[in-house]
């Protein structure tokens, strides 16, 4: 489901204040507090309303601490020049649903925009596990602990400028043939490179990636594309420069599942006049690299066993890959990813030899991939 963030209006504060009384919310929050509503309704500090499939469900806060309130905390060390953010999922039966670290990475990625700030902090109470987890799987990492007059224990939670795969980040690397092509994470603006690339993409080619006859891409399905969170929805693009100009070569992506926050589901598209030079094995390693970086620790595919070739495959990757069988022919495939680093120092495989192996059979069509664009973005 999509999410976004929404600039509260007037009218607002009291849907806001409503959710201040609820139960959920007072158990982490406290007894209602009105200058809470009042703050996300006259814009005195950086706030948005949590948008989920256009309904209100949330509502996300930050600011600049003071002096005085870090120092009562005891967080003498940490500067006034970091934000700080306040998360509360205010409908219930949005809660667990992965709403809040799509929230909060769409939150830092505004906030470090500004290049005065320096990190992002968070505070939970050490009981709220699921707030703790929220921050956790947007890219936050536990830095100590610490005792809040009002909250009693907490947990204060860091997000740092040290993400490698994050919205600065840019590579230029060397593909086997000796094309150099730039990696960069995909933005809201690119819709016109993406429409530049998919007419370089053959009919079958669009074909095995969409499961379908593709002749163009909607607005929607552009928007889905490329108006991305980068926390649940994370797609990094290649592009070739000539005179100055980015030519579109190559994405991945994958997508969170909605009840499933540490799964993944990957995709891969290269034009045909990339393919065969190792552009798709690299992007499929910063694919990993940035599923690590946010928590997630399997990838999962599902596909139509409906051919030799696809039982061949599965008799291959039955050893080292999860499958199970569905109705209809459908099998899904989950693929561990690791952690970044190996015991003893070792970094793990860059990219599993299943999931290559898996990805590139469906380029190929060899198998076909289940899930096509329209039912990821709910079109029919």
């Amino acid at each position: 489901m999509d999410v976004q963030l929404a600039v509260p209006l007037a009218e607002d504060r009291e849907l806001i204040a409503g959710w201040l009384r609820r139960d959920h919310v007072k158990r982490w929050w406290g007894e209602p507090d009105d200058s809470v509503a009042e703050a996300a309704a006259d814009g005195t500090r950086g706030r948005a309303i949590i948008m989920a499939g256009g309904r209100k469900v949330g509502l996300i806060l930050w600011a600049h601490p003071t002096r005085a309130e870090l120092d009562e905390a005891g967080l003498t060390d940490v500067s006034t020049s970091v934000v700080d953010i306040d998360l509360m999922i205010g409908e219930e039966d949005a809660i667990g649903r992965g709403f809040g670290p799509r929230a909060i990475g769409l939150a830092v990625e505004r906030i470090l925009a500004d290049p005065a700030v320096p990190r992002v902090m968070a505070a939970a109470m050490v009981a709220n596990a699921a707030s703790i987890r929220a921050f956790e799987k947007a890219g936050f990492q536990i830095d100590r602990d610490f005792d809040d007059s009002g909250y009693g224990r907490c947990v204060l939670l860091l997000y740092s400028r040290t993400r490698r795969l994050d919205a600065g980040y840019a590579e230029d690397v060397e593909l086997r043939d000796g094309t150099r092509v730039r990696l960069r994470l995909v933005r809201a603006g690119d819709k016109q490179l993406f429409l530049d690339a998919w007419e370089r993409v053959s009919p079958d080619s669009r074909y095995r990636r969409f499961l379908s006859v593709k002749t163009s891409l909607s607005e929607s399905e552009l928007r889905y594309l490329t108006e991305v969170d980068q926390v649940a929805h994370f797609a990094i693009g290649a592009a070739v420069i000539e005179e100055g100009r980015e030519i579109g070569v190559g994405v991945a992506r994958f997508v969170l599942l909605p009840d499933r926050p540490d799964t993944a589901e990957p995709a891969i598209l290269i034009t045909d006049d990339f393919q065969g030079r190792g552009l798709g094995r690299l992007l499929l390693a910063r694919l990993v690299d940035a599923a690590r970086e946010r928590g997630v620790e399997r990838f999962v595919s599902l596909v139509l066993a409906t051919n030799e070739a696809m039982q061949e495959l599965l008799r291959d990757l039955a050893p080292t890959t999860a499958t199970t069988y569905h109705e209809g022919g459908i099998v899904s495939f989950e693929i561990p990813l690791g952690e970044a680093e190996a015991p003893g120092g070792e970094r793990a495989p860059a990219v599993p030899g299943a999931l290559h192996r898996l990805l590139r059979s469906a380029a190929e069509g060899v198998v076909r991939m289940r899930r096509t664009i329209a039912e990821l973005i709910g079109e029919d």
